[in-house]
């Protein structure tokens, strides 16, 4: 698989990134997301080698299409890491409310979950082989 050799880059390359877009702060809830966003965007690069995928998710097809590339998967992971974090900054530059700024980040973090622990039960591995299936699955 050729995304193997550059995971282990892209794992290390993607929270630099984001820290050095000029962000205010990295809370727990930022690490948090993501954290899980890595695990997601491992997932769908992991998927993505598989001939029986297709991306079902409705913005995430939009963005990256049924059948990404590695490169297309890569560009999609960084670009929502870097908007997700310049959101959670603008929130609190801009003295957001409390309930707003939470309801940004507690969002985030149970849809970016759902979605790493539906792959899980589709089969679909971060790191190692997706689980084989008789047919093609839908993820």
């Amino acid at each position: 698989m050729a995304h193997c050799s550059t995971l282990p880059k892209f794992l290390v390359i993607m929270p630099l990134l984001t820290l050095t877009f000029g962000c205010q702060s990295v809370d727990r809830q930022e690490l948090a997301w993501q954290g899980l966003h890595v695990v997601d965007v491992a997932q769908t690069l992991n998927a993505a080698s598989d001939p029986c995928y297709e991306e079902t998710a409705w913005l995430t097809e939009k963005i990256i299409g049924k059948q990404p590339s590695d490169a297309e998967v890569l560009a999609w992971g960084v670009g929502t890491a870097l908007v997700h974090m310049w959101v959670a900054n603008q929130l609190e530059r801009r003295n957001a409310p409390r309930w707003l700024q939470m309801t940004w980040s507690l969002g985030t973090i149970g849809s970016t979950g759902y979605a790493v622990v539906d792959n899980h039960q589709n089969g679909v591995r971060p790191w190692g082989n997706n689980v084989d299936h008789d047919t093609c699955f839908v993820r």
